[in-house]
């Protein structure tokens, strides 16, 4: 394996991340205990109850939440990445995939990119999780003792360069 001597840089990766006390917006009793839930926009939609779960491989969204997106179950796609842990002890083979524009911020600073979901046809509490690789296209970093997140700042300079028309801020919740 040979390195060019000249480093490939992610785009945006020159933008710091930081935390400060403006995040400790609550004390927690158990840092860490609890769950990072965040309402992003899926496609045109405020998906409410979605978990971030930095550990997942996968991003799931589940049957129960398709038709507040619009979505039928003839439009997904077949799909062969069958998943475990969702139910203790068996596998389940998700009904299919999609790719959607899922988007993170506000009106002032958003980011969005398309996000491959499994769809799932298990009943749960979430409308969907988002895992670590979806975070990575984010470059989205958790923090766990504040339980917020952060992305590297990008500001569009018009709703056409990014992938949905319709923004508002990602929340937290416990």
């Amino acid at each position: 394996m040979t390195h060019s001597p000249t480093p490939t840089y992610y785009q945006w990766s020159e933008q710091p991340i930081s935390f400060s006390r403006a995040d400790h917006w609550c004390d927690f009793d158990s840092p860490g205990q609890y769950p990072l839930v965040v309402s992003p926009i899926v496609r045109s939609s405020i998906l409410h109850k979605t978990l971030i779960d930095g550990g997942s491989g996968l991003n799931i969204l589940f049957k129960n939440t398709l038709p507040g997106l619009g979505i039928n179950v003839e439009d997904l796609e077949e799909s062969n990445k069958p998943f475990y842990g969702l139910i203790p002890g068996r596998g389940s083979q998700p009904l299919g995939h999609i790719t959607m524009p899922v988007t993170f911020g506000d009106e002032h600073n958003y980011r969005s990119k398309y996000i491959r979901f499994e769809v799932a046809d298990i009943d749960c509490s979430y409308n969907a999780i988002i895992g670590r690789l979806a975070l990575a296209k984010f470059m989205a970093i958790l923090h766990t003792r504040t339980w917020c997140s952060r992305c590297r700042r990008q500001m569009a300079s018009s709703p056409s360069e990014e992938t949905s028309k319709s923004r508002t801020s990602a929340t937290r919740r416990h």
